[in-house]
């Protein structure tokens, strides 16, 4: 015959929310183990998102860690489960806290492309300026992978849309999405004042990498608002003798048209 404990656990796999009120009115503690994991844990697990939040309200461990030695908060990110994450962070549990794979959670969720996590984590005072163990931030992801609602989520909250990545050539956001083609995440950065003139580590800026993609919305976006086209690079050339010694039409005559009297 089943324990109360091995009752409380089968009636939440079976996601049944009388009989787990009812065994915890019992006096079943809730927080009891069973092969390693709570009720919470479980529920968690199962992807049984309004038990876990239940289960949180009634007072359960809200930071113990798992047999696989996850956290509750970290297994709710993993599975994408915004409705426990902000339950968790609404208990105590700390937003700002990194993963176990040294990313910060924002990151994390940014990476994973999901808007609910990262509007979840900034509502409880994430930091919107953190890192990756790759030393990327959120913006900077989010404009490399043309993330365009959660980039204006992040910018929104405050986010540094000219933070430089040392460790990727000095490249910003904006440089960033220009040189993965994301226009509309550039058309956002341009909006929210990033540098349209910064250069990376070989003296390009983003009307650089939008001419070498061949890109000439981007570039028009670029010059329409103020980007350069006598900047030299570090082999001493500017864009526009670039495309003069490429016999680049197109761009000879989108250059020659924002060019500065």
């Amino acid at each position: 015959m089943a324990t109360p404990e091995q009752q409380l656990h089968k009636a939440v796999r079976g996601n049944d929310l009388p009989t787990v009120e009812s065994l915890l009115a019992s006096g079943v503690p809730i927080n009891c183990l069973f092969y390693g994991w709570t009720p919470l844990q479980l529920a968690i697990e199962n992807g049984l998102q309004e038990m876990a939040v239940f289960l949180l309200e009634k007072g359960c461990d809200a930071k113990q860690h798992d047999k696989n030695t996850k956290s509750p908060f970290e297994e709710a990110m993993l599975k994408k489960q915004a409705k426990v994450v902000e339950a968790l962070v609404n208990s105590g549990v700390s937003a700002t806290q990194a993963m176990s794979s040294g990313d910060s959670a924002l990151c994390f969720a940014v990476e994973l492309d999901c808007l609910d996590l990262v509007q979840v984590l900034l509502n409880g005072n994430a930091d919107p300026n953190s890192i990756n163990k790759r030393n990327e931030t959120a913006v900077f992801i989010a404009s490399q992978e043309g993330e365009i609602d959660i980039l204006k989520e992040l910018v929104k909250k405050g986010a540094d849309v000219n933070c430089v990545h040392r460790d990727n050539n000095n490249f910003t956001p904006l440089i960033a999405a220009v040189a993965n083609d994301n226009e509309e995440a550039v058309k956002i950065l341009v909006q929210s004042k990033a540098d349209v003139n910064a250069q990376d580590g070989d003296g390009w800026t983003p009307l650089w990498h939008a001419y070498s993609n061949s890109n000439e919305e981007i570039s028009e976006v670029l010059l329409h608002a103020g980007a350069l086209t006598d900047t030299v690079n570090s082999e001493g050339k500017t864009v526009v003798q670039e495309a003069n010694e490429n016999e680049d039409d197109d761009f000879i005559a989108l250059f020659n048209k924002f060019k500065r009297v």
